[in-house]
């Protein structure tokens, strides 16, 4: 990993994100990039196509000085390493601020973007941003949720149907490879909870070349919801974050589909990591 991305609508939620994200990025001591999309001046026209560009260019202007200060405020009260220099303020004018954040985190090569999640209604940075991203974007997405602190990662963990376990596994180790934290994997199966946990434990680090794996398999309780007994487990392990693989379609959307993952994401109240399940799948 090489660039994360945090995008904040300058909110307690959007700047406790860029806050995380300070944090993370100098546990990896990458660079970081913090964007703010504000609004396209209104049209006006009595006013030259210079003239327009040049408000467009103050309004861009404004909001990277504003996110300058945001940053230094955040890092002049913590205990970093990471260079300063390698925090850039960015920001652009925008009209659908999901579309914004995905065509600059691509542009600057982002390898994880950043955002906050907000109360009880779901994901939301902007509206119905966080949930449009995770449905949409093919870099990563780590949603915060609110007041949540930093504090290290050495357990993640996440549910998987074992359809391709191996691809999953890929795309989470270099987001852990270096913390070397644990990567938990909790299977919900209708027989017996069985004793092959620690073979396919054993199978998977030999496959992806990681050595911290931990396969649980479950019985699945005909008196709880999957969202239910995955919430009991996420509360026992107590990990770092949690990683789901939402996708749009088949049978495994009743587990895996995007409204389950907002659903859980706000329950838990942990940090969630999203990859597109049709991403790991072609």
């Amino acid at each position: 990993m090489k660039t994360v991305f945090a995008a904040t609508d300058y909110s307690e939620i959007g700047n406790n994100a860029v806050r995380y994200a300070i944090d993370y990025a100098n546990s990896l001591q990458v660079g970081l990039l913090v964007f703010h999309t504000g609004p396209v001046p209104k049209f006006n026209p009595l006013i030259s196509e210079e003239e327009f560009f040049k408000l467009d260019q103050a309004e861009v202007q404004r909001n990277v000085d504003k996110l300058s200060k945001l940053i230094d405020d955040i890092y002049d009260k913590g205990k970093f390493t990471l260079d300063r220099s390698k925090i850039s303020p960015i920001a652009k004018t925008g009209v659908i601020s999901s579309d914004t954040i995905l065509a600059e985190a691509k542009k600057h090569d982002a390898d994880l973007i950043i955002v906050g999640t907000h109360g009880r209604t779901g994901l939301k940075l902007f509206g119905t941003t966080s949930a449009t991203l995770i449905q949409q974007s093919k870099i990563p997405i780590l949603a915060i949720p609110p007041g949540y602190r930093y504090k290290g990662v050495e357990t993640i963990s996440y549910a998987s149907d074992f359809r391709n376990p191996v691809n999953e596994l890929k795309r989470i180790v270099p987001f852990v490879k270096k913390s070397g934290a644990q990567i938990e994997i909790l299977h919900l199966d209708s027989g017996e909870k069985t004793n092959k946990q620690q073979t396919l434990s054993n199978e998977l680090e030999s496959q992806v070349g990681y050595d911290n794996i931990r396969v649980v398999i479950e019985k699945d309780v005909d008196e709880l919801t999957i969202l239910g007994q995955i919430e009991r487990h996420i509360k026992s392990s107590n990990p770092d974050i949690l990683v789901m693989f939402p996708e749009s379609r088949s049978y495994f959307d009743r587990l895996f589909g995007i409204g389950k993952t907002e659903e859980l994401a706000y329950k838990t109240q942990l940090p969630l990591l999203t990859f597109r399940k049709e991403d790991i799948d072609s």
